[in-house]
């Protein structure tokens, strides 16, 4: 295979791979249309996530088909045979994704490593069995007239195809992909690594900048500090916060959200000056109620007014709270 074929896989995987992430957002905003879900930090038994599963599955093939007939038309034959790199390379930009935003540890690898194996069995499929033989033989991808009496045939395997589906989907609803369980594992354990990191800090902060009515409160008051660290981590990873302090470098005095609280400032701070404005921030409002649920509500919604905000970070809040053996 030539370089700039290699190339033309790469390229045509990487607007795939858009064109996934832009259907997927149309699909999350029309959930009474499609079936589709996202990971979440609430309980989510109740969220399919088939939608996912046939988006990476027939989405490539497709895709794939697609642009073998529109290279065809265009006399670009030689590019359409060779394109048996394009689906891999939309799998290796998945990867690349899980490695830049730092969610290895979120994936269902059996779900995922189940979808892989479907995606290339039917895209290469498709590419080796259907397209190639066409192309070769000087015959259109398109169908042509003649090959529509074949529809009901194609019809009838789509039915069975679904009713095959109907039967194994439960395999891929909201609990099965992302188990409880698992959820709960990968709080406890970032948790005890933030502890190591910022437990000492975070309590001598504590100490001078907030004062308590009991105990419980402080300790309640925790879990709620560590529960917006771990989702801004979650959706900040490291990496992505180094190129935000480089942004920030490179533009003087621009506001922006930096240190693993994301705390907006148009000065550069570190991740300890981010969580002592966090706690000054949290507890202003959090000590306004007498009420602790009300508090940490209201606390979350002054840090952060996103929709799905508060209902992530109370979610961690309440898996923080169990972990501690505290009652909200």
């Amino acid at each position: 295979m030539r370089w700039n074929h290699v190339f033309a896989n790469f390229l045509l995987a990487f607007v795939l791979y858009l064109l996934n992430g832009w259907l997927g957002n149309i699909q999350q905003d029309h959930k009474d249309l499609f079936k589709y879900g996202k990971f979440t930090f609430e309980s989510n038994s109740d969220i399919s996530f088939s939608g996912n599963f046939f988006q990476k599955i027939i989405n490539p093939a497709v895709y794939l088909a697609i642009v073998c007939a529109i290279l065809q038309h265009f006399s670009l034959e030689s590019i359409a045979l060779d394109l048996w790199l394009l689906v891999p390379f939309y799998w290796l930009l998945r990867l690349m994704f899980y490695l830049i935003k730092n969610l290895l540890v979120f994936v269902n690898w059996k779900y995922e490593i189940y979808a892989f194996i479907l995606s290339i069995l039917l895209s290469e499929g498709t590419l080796y069995l259907l397209i190639r033989p066409l192309i070769e033989s000087n015959q259109s991808v398109f169908l042509d007239a003649a090959e529509f009496r074949n529809a009901f045939w194609y019809a009838l395997i789509a039915y069975l195809a679904k009713l095959f589906w109907d039967i194994s989907k439960h395999h891929f609803e909201g609990e099965t992909v992302f188990p409880n369980s698992k959820r709960g594992k990968i709080i406890a354990t970032r948790y005890q690594n933030y502890i190591r990191r910022f437990g000492s800090h975070i309590d001598k902060a504590l100490t001078t900048r907030c004062s308590f009515n009991c105990i419980a409160d402080e300790e309640n008051f925790k879990c709620l500090l560590y529960a917006i660290m771990f989702y801004e981590d979650y959706c900040r990873p490291p990496m992505v916060r180094w190129l935000e302090y480089l942004l920030r470098v490179l533009h003087l005095k621009r506001e922006m959200s930096l240190g693993i609280m994301q705390y907006t400032t148009t000065d550069i701070i570190s991740d300890n000056q981010s969580i002592d404005l966090a706690i000054d921030k949290l507890f202003s409002y959090y000590s306004k109620e007498n009420n602790r649920s009300a508090a940490v509500s209201s606390a979350i919604g002054a840090y952060n007014r996103g929709s799905d905000y508060l209902f992530e970070v109370y979610a961690i809040y309440n898996h923080l709270i169990e972990l501690n053996g505290l009652q909200e």
